[in-house]
């Protein structure tokens, strides 16, 4: 499918700059294909040239037909999984690590905290990954005696 685009001068000048600052690859090809497609280039040739599907040039394309310009460089957000716990309940999980350990233990380990977890109610049912997750976002490691405050 054949679409034709003229971008305006602003346009052109807001290419240039955007094109000389550090962009991802996505970015710098959309600009690129833009570009291409102002000349005239027809799609199937912006796609050989630029080595990319005639589906990501068409998509752009029509993202700055249908849209603007910044929409046709900026990806939409995507939905992802809904979160599952709130702050106080990762703040609580985060205070249980930097706890002493049961009796019979040594030191927390993520399994240890993940079953825990399950036996608490006030505290997020996440699996033994979820919690090691959550932990290395926070950058707390209860293995390590030096990142835990014993009192």
């Amino acid at each position: 499918m054949k679409h034709k685009i003229k971008l305006s001068k602003t346009d052109k000048q807001y290419l240039n700059i955007k094109q000389k600052e550090k962009l991802t690859v996505r970015v710098m090809r959309r600009i690129q294909i833009l570009q291409m497609a102002d000349k005239g280039i027809l799609e199937g040739t912006i796609a050989k040239v630029l080595s990319i599907g005639r589906t990501t040039v068409w998509r752009t394309i029509k993202r700055f037909i249908d849209h603007n310009l910044k929409a046709a460089l900026e990806e939409q957000p995507r939905p992802g999984q809904p979160v599952r716990h709130t702050a106080k309940q990762d703040a609580s999980l985060i205070a249980l690590a930097c706890t002493d350990a049961p009796i019979g233990h040594k030191r927390w380990s993520v399994r240890l905290l993940a079953e825990t977890a399950q036996k608490q109610d006030d505290l997020p049912k996440l699996s033994h990954e979820g919690i090691r997750l959550l932990l290395q976002e926070q950058d707390c490691k209860p293995w390590l005696k030096k990142n835990v405050v014993y009192r």
